[in-house]
């Protein structure tokens, strides 16, 4: 897989995943704070029927406040309505002429009176929550007159801060877990495709290490297809092809080594018999004109070796640095032979050596070749 698609499935993942775990979060945190589905369902068909109860309770308190509206003044009428009420978290407040005559236990002697809506403003159809003091209600509100003529307010105010604070309280959960569940699934999918990129990268750091110190007898593994695996391949490539030209270069030196010594061992026989020869004129071994003549000519014959060793030695000293101009031209090799044959004649007869040169092959055969190297 190359790095591209990692990074871009890595992408995807570090977007699906935190999702996934956050709906699952989310599931586990409902079910732990409030309960089963089950226990869901059964709480919101008991919230239902305390909700009718209290819609009911605020129906007869209209109608009683339309028939005998001096009735709300009464403490007691109005702590059994509040006893009813307190079951499903609702309050009352009778308010007569702006001045609140009548307040439930619930509000424990907040200071509420600024807070309750003027008088004609209509709350039955009004299902928004607003603020009463420092608590979140649900409002109803019954205007009427007294007998006096004088206007009066029934209130109902149904606290739904618990379910306020419970959600502030789930919702702060939440953030907290969705910051947890980006962190680690970002440092997961994060060292994942940084481990996958980077233990290749430190093999390759490795094998250049190896390489500086001159190390080449090691091999390295491709991890897979990506970008990183065909550069591991190319460096091993790399590192054969420089083994292989050590190993030649070595072997060009051994060779070079092993011919200096054969050409100088070569070099000491025409000095040894030039020394020879001029030690015995200077002693005088040659006494005769034709013996001088002879010492001298083999000592001609045995410098001219010696300075064929020597364009020799230098030839091949171009060879090693590859300075050598070479001149390449058609020739017969049969005649090349032939030619090379007549010239050695001379100096193998002297020696007792018959050399002759002998083909079955008749026609010119053609190569390009130097005649001087």
């Amino acid at each position: 897989m190359s790095i591209k698609v990692r990074l871009l499935l890595s992408y995807v993942a570090m977007l699906i995943v935190p999702i996934i775990l956050t709906i699952v979060v989310a599931l586990v945190l409902t079910i732990t704070n409030v309960g089963s589905i089950r226990n869901l369902t059964h709480l919101g068909e008991t919230e239902k029927s305390l909700l009718l109860e209290g819609a009911k309770i605020f129906t007869d308190i209209k109608l009683t406040a339309n028939k005998n509206p001096d009735r709300l003044k009464e403490e007691a009428y109005l702590a059994q309505l509040d006893q009813k009420l307190s079951i499903i978290n609702t309050g009352i407040i009778v308010r007569q002429n702006n001045k609140v005559m009548y307040a439930s236990k619930l509000f424990n002697g907040e200071n509420i009176a600024d807070d309750l809506p003027k008088f004609g403003y209509r709350h039955e159809e009004n299902h928004d929550p607003e603020f009463v003091g420092n608590h979140l209600y649900l409002i109803k509100q019954h205007d009427f007159y007294f007998k006096n003529q004088q206007p009066g307010s029934v209130f109902l105010l149904t606290n739904v801060g618990p379910i306020g604070q419970f959600a502030h309280k789930l919702i702060i959960t939440m953030v907290f877990a969705v910051i947890l569940i980006i962190i680690f699934t970002n440092g997961i999918l994060t060292y994942i495709v940084s481990r996958s990129i980077v233990k290749p990268l430190k093999s390759l750091k490795k094998a250049a290490e190896q390489i500086k110190e001159g190390n080449l007898n090691f091999a390295m593994e491709p991890y897979g297809k990506d970008e990183i695996s065909e550069l591991a391949r190319a460096f091993e490539g790399m590192r054969l092809q420089l083994k292989a030209s050590v190993e030649q270069q070595l072997q060009y030196e051994n060779n070079r080594k092993e011919l200096i010594s054969s050409i100088s061992h070569d070099l000491k026989t025409p000095i040894t018999a030039i020394k020879g020869y001029v030690e015995g004129i200077m002693d005088g071994v040659a006494d005769s004109p034709e013996k001088i003549e002879r010492y001298i000519k083999t000592v001609y014959v045995k410098a001219n070796d010696l300075d064929k060793l020597i364009e020799q030695l230098f030839l091949f000293s171009k060879l090693d640095v590859k300075k050598l101009p070479f001149n390449f031209e058609e020739i017969d090799i049969h005649r090349y032979l032939a030619d090379s044959t007549e010239e050695m004649q001379f100096d193998t007869e002297r020696s007792g050596i018959s050399l002759t040169y002998h083909t079955e092959i008749q026609e010119p055969l053609i190569i390009m070749g130097d005649r001087e190297n």
